[in-house]
C-alpha cells in the first residue's frame, strides 16, 4: 500500500518467512548455522527455543530451503492441536507416501518404516522439522520418541516456546543433543534488522530516525514480530501524514494504536469506550 510512496520494491515488513529476513541479524545467522550443523552431521535431535515472535517458525522455513536435497529428505510439520494419529498421518504425507485418510495407525507405521529403510539403503538422511511442539497433544511426544528410536537415519528439529518447555517430556529433553535459544534483539541488532529489511526492498536511505528506532526497540522489546508490526504501521502512518522520514512521534502513535487494538474491551475505562 505504501511501497510507492517510500520508494520500495516490496513491503519489507509484510512477512518474516523469507530466507533473506535472517541475513539481517547476527543471532538468526548463528542459529541457522547451528541448525545446519545438526542436519549435515546427522545428529539425532535438536531443540529450537525462544519466546513467541522471535522467529522460530521462520528459521525452520529457512532451514527447509537450505538443506541439501540430494542427500536429505525433509518433512516439515506444524503440530498445533494434532493428535498422535494425525501427527503420524502428517508425517506420511510430508514424506509423499499419499496415505488414505482411513489408513490405520499400524499401516502408517509400516509405510513410514518401509520408506525410511529405503532412504537409508540409498544413503539419504531423513530430517523432520516440527513446529509448535508444545502445542501438540501430549500423546504426540511418545510418538516422536518412538520415531527417533526406530529411525537411525533421522534428525528431528523441534521448535518450542520458552514458556512451553515444561510440556516437553523428560525423555525428549534427554535426547536433545543441541539446544538453540533465540533471544530478543538488542538496540543495535534491532536497527540492523530494520535497515536490512528495508535494503532488501530496495531502500538505501535512512527512513527511521534514531529516535524512532529507540521507540521501536522500547515497545517491541527486541522481538522481531513486534518490530515488523510497528515498522509496518509506522510507514503507513508516515505516508498518510506525508512524512519524509519516520520520527519518534509516528512510532509512538503506531504503538498506541497496536496496543489499543489488542486491549480487551473489559480493560477499557468508560472514558475510552
Amino acid at each position: 500500500m505504501y511501497e510507492q510512496y517510500w520508494g520500495l520494491s516490496k513491503n519489507p515488513f509484510l512477512s518474516t518467512l523469507e530466507q533473506t529476513t535472517f541475513q539481517a541479524t547476527g543471532p538468526h545467522d548463528e542459529a541457522l548455522s547451528r541448525l545446519l550443523y545438526l542436519t549435515e552431521n546427522q545428529r539425532r535431535f535438536g531443540l529450537l527455543i525462544g519466546p513467541a515472535g522471535t522467529g522460530k517458525s521462520s528459521l525452520l522455513n529457512t532451514l527447509n530451503k537450505q538443506v541439501a536435497r540430494g542427500t536429505h529428505q525433509l518433512a516439515s510439520l506444524d503440530t498445533v492441536g494434532l493428535s498422535s494419529h494425525e501427527l503420524l498421518w502428517q508425517v506420511a504425507v510430508a514424506l509423499h507416501l499419499a496415505p488414505a485418510e482411513s489408513v490405520s495407525r499400524w499401516n502408517l507405521w509400516r509405510m513410514i518404516d518401509d520408506h525410511v529403510s529405503a532412504l537409508a539403503q540409498s544413503g539419504i538422511h531423513w530430517v523432520l522439522l516440527v513446529d509448535h511442539l508444545e502445542r501438540a497433544d501430549a500423546d504426540c511426544l511418545p510418538l516422536l520418541e518412538r520415531l527417533l528410536h526406530r529411525s537411525p537415519s533421522l534428525t528431528v528439529i523441534a521448535a518450542v516456546r520458552t514458556s512451553g518447555l515444561a510440556a516437553i517430556s523428560p525423555v525428549l529433553s534427554e535426547l536433545s543433543e543441541l539446544r538453540i535459544e533465540l533471544t530478543p534483539l538488542d538496540r543495535t541488532q534491532t536497527a540492523d534488522f530494520i535497515t536490512g529489511l528495508l535494503a532488501q526492498a530496495g531502500c538505501q536511505r535512512e527512513v527511521f530516525l534514531p529516535s524512532a528506532v529507540d521507540s521501536i526497540f522500547r515497545h517491541s522489546v527486541g522481538i522481531p514480530r513486534g518490530i515488523t508490526r510497528l515498522c509496518d504501521l509506522s510507514l503507513l502512518a508516515g505516508m498518510s501524514e506525508e512524512c519524509q522520514q519516520i520520527g519518534e512521534d509516528i512510532v509512538e502513535s503506531a504503538a498506541y494504536e497496536l496496543q489499543y487494538r489488542t486491549r480487551p474491551a473489559a480493560a477499557l475505562s468508560p472514558a475510552t469506550v
